[in-house]
Parts: structure tokens; sequence; C-alpha cells
């Protein structure tokens, strides 16, 4: 149905349109009964439509979830590096505590 829509909207139709010319000789001689056909371009169905497609919604929907949720993680990830810190006192006690941590020995 979205392309019977579509085709709709942008067809084209040339119609003749008839006009009388006083003065002119038709075929048969007669002069106010000349006719003279002109051709003219008309646009039939030129309402525009806007169509607003799910998924570029559902798109712009899943971009902002994922937007939101990167920023919840990173300010959890500060919050927890300031603790930790708070926690074995200072930059430099992080730093040992955390090689420590990884490597198995007490520095």
């Amino acid at each position: 149905m979205a392309s019977f829509l579509h085709k709709k909207n942008r067809e084209e139709t040339l119609q003749p349109e008839k006009m009388r010319i006083p003065g002119e000789k038709n075929h048969k001689g007669g002069k106010e009964t000349a006719m003279k056909t002109m051709t003219t371009a008309t646009r039939t169905g030129s309402a525009a439509q806007s169509k607003v497609r799910v998924d570029d919604q559902l798109y712009k929907v899943g971009v902002g979830v994922v937007g939101i949720a990167s920023c919840a993680i990173g300010i959890w990830a500060v919050i927890s590096l300031g603790a930790g810190m708070i926690a074995s006192g200072g930059p430099v006690g992080l730093v040992l505590n955390w090689l420590s941590a990884v490597s198995g020995k007490l520095f």
C-alpha cells in the first residue's frame, strides 16, 4: 500500500485543454467555432506526507539508552576510584595496593 501512495503522490499527467480563439478558421471554414488544443502539465496529489519509520525511531532510542548507560558507568568508575583512594590513604597508597593485588607480593 505504501508504494501505491508513493506512486500517486509523484504522478504527473498531461491534460489537454480546449480554448476558443475568435477570428481563427476551423477546418470547415467557420470563424467562431475554431478550437485550439493546448497541452498543460498538471500535478496531481501534490500534498506532502511525512512518513516516520519505526526503525529510525528505535535506533534513536537505542543510541540514547547506550549513551545514558555509558555515562552512568563512567560516573560509577570515578566514584569507585575516589572511594579506593580514600580507603588506601591517598593516590600512592592506591597504586601500591593495586600493584600488590595484581602481582601477589606485598609492597
